[in-house]
């Protein structure tokens, strides 16, 4: 055989093995679609436990904040093991059981910690540590698809359920007319004061629910986004509900975390809700009147960057509106590239440091192969340490006003940016605080073994390397601004006529908005 033959050989065998090395997830799921049943059989309350017990375990270790958490909350994960298996007790199906995991998992005020919901394309769009290595496994596809239909078979019999919306605003938990049902009408305007007896922002805080927490700096207290009631199924419970005048009255309602997640993600079981082609991640509108520009960024990940970029570029005005309130985020490079440069002159370094406990978990991260050629391998004292630098390149030509709109829904790498405008002075920052998690570098996604429902979670926490001390929690803005009882009232109107979002509109009800024009 000749010697070049010979190489040959070699080589096309060294990328065979590279190629099986590279894709041995994504084979492994092929052939195991031929071995394992893809549907999901209801499951032992054995089974249950030992998957609460998993990620009770991973979360418990893998987490490096929840002394922060119990600090500022008032609640800690770790100490809350015999409540929630309890609750895990209760439940007597598979839907019981998600919904009741989901709720649990939101016991941590994190951006990224979940139990995913059951959708595969939303699932398999999450890239970050283990992700390929999960949905590529044991025919995830149809574990997936399966526990879909379980939760729609659910949101189906729900569908006589009168469930009643709460949202907090200003430090109270009103009835949200967007969702109220027609033999409730009576409740407009009313807020919840106590639940069983207890004070309610204690009752929705100690309780699980599958609605995440967040810190309200204005008030000095935990709350929950929103809470919801309904008139019929889970643990009954009295209500004592105020109006707006001071009048009060008395209702049984129930509890129930199936109703959470009926509440959250009944809307994808619509046959006739629309779907969103992907192209509307910006939204420009140009405002003569007050001559200037405002964006809506969904996230950092769309494919309209040059768009925004040319948009920014063209502008005629140099007063920028840049709403981020629903930007779970993307890449910071996105911001690097297309954001930053056209709204600046000058350039901008951002600096920042995190921690990972070294768990088996988390060596998702810590070994994978990307974090190590990027970050290293310093561990010390049982955490690895990071350090991660970004160098934002401004271009403009001019020198711009510049006006950022925060709030809970902006998470991840939108932070990442919001902390260097806010380190660096670059621009006003007004609404709430974020949800933050921006400060580190990504999260991790694994699976319960008897059920396999996927979770994500985060490991890292950004701390100061001076002091030692952890930086938890998102970035607050400098001006705080919530919607009034009667600005929500307004934009319940237009989103009735299909209007409100309609830059018009938004003037007439978004605080935040408003603020710029008046001041700005």
């Amino acid at each position: 055989m000749k010697k070049s033959t010979i190489i040959r050989i070699i080589l096309y065998s060294l990328l065979t093995l590279i190629l099986l090395f590279a894709y041995r997830h994504r084979i492994y799921g092929l052939i195991s679609k031929l071995v394992y049943d893809d549907s999901v059989a209801e499951l032992t309350m054995e089974q249950k436990l030992s998957d609460f017990n998993d990620l009770y375990d991973t979360l418990s270790e893998s987490i490096p904040y929840f002394d922060d958490i119990d600090s500022l909350y008032g609640i800690d994960f770790r100490d809350r093991h015999d409540y929630y298996e309890s609750k895990i007790r209760e439940t007597t199906d598979n839907c019981e059981f998600y919904c009741t995991l989901q709720a649990i998992s939101q016991d941590i005020p994190s951006f990224h910690t979940d139990i995913c919901f059951p959708i595969y394309s939303n699932i398999r769009n999450i890239q970050c540590c283990g992700s390929d290595e999960v949905l590529d496994r044991f025919n995830m596809k149809g574990k997936i698809d399966s526990w879909y239909e379980i939760i729609g078979d659910t949101v189906r019999d729900y569908e006589n359920v009168n469930i009643l919306w709460f949202e907090y605003l200003n430090g109270e938990y009103y009835v949200d007319e967007r969702f109220l049902p027609e033999n409730y009408e009576e409740l407009s305007g009313y807020r919840l004061v106590t639940i069983d007896g207890t004070d309610a922002d204690e009752y929705i805080i100690q309780n699980i629910s599958a609605f995440g927490m967040h810190y309200d700096h204005i008030n000095d207290k935990a709350y929950r986004k929103a809470y919801v009631l309904n008139d019929s199924t889970g643990t009954e419970v009295s209500v004592v509900l105020e109006s707006e005048d001071g009048s009060g009255c008395e209702i049984s309602l129930y509890v129930d975390a199936v109703a959470d997640v009926v509440a959250n993600y009944g809307f994808l079981y619509d046959p006739d809700r629309s779907v969103s082609d992907g192209n509307n991640s910006i939204y420009m509108f140009r405002d003569d009147e007050h001559q200037l520009e405002y964006i809506e960024i969904s996230n950092f990940t769309n494919n309209e960057g040059k768009q925004l970029a040319r948009y920014i570029e063209d502008s005629p005005y140099n007063t920028f509106v840049i709403d981020l309130r629903n930007n779970y985020g993307g890449t910071i490079e996105y911001a690097v590239k297309y954001l930053y440069p056209g709204l600046y002159m000058d350039d901008a370094v951002q600096s920042y440091s995190w921690i990972i406990p070294d768990t088996d978990s988390n060596r998702a991260m810590t070994k994978d192969w990307v974090v190590l050629l990027n970050y290293g391998n310093n561990s010390s004292d049982g955490f690895y340490y990071y350090n991660e630098t970004n160098t934002f390149k401004g271009e403009s030509d001019k020198k711009n006003d510049i006006y950022y709109l925060v709030g809970t829904g902006t998470g991840s790498a939108a932070d990442t940016y919001i902390s260097m405008i806010k380190d660096n002075h670059l621009g006003t920052i007004i609404g709430d605080t974020t949800g933050g998690e921006g400060l580190g570098f990504t999260y991790i996604c694994s699976y319960l073994k008897e059920s396999s429902l996927i979770y994500v979670y985060y490991p890292s926490v950004s701390y100061d390397p001076a002091t030692g001390e952890h930086i938890l929690g998102g970035t607050t803005p400098d001006i705080y601004v919530t919607p009034t009882l009667e600005e929500i009232h307004l934009q319940n109107e237009y989103i009735e006529n299909g209007t409100d979002d309609e830059y018009e509109m938004r003037l007439q009800y978004d605080p935040a908005l408003k603020w710029v024009i008046e001041n700005g």
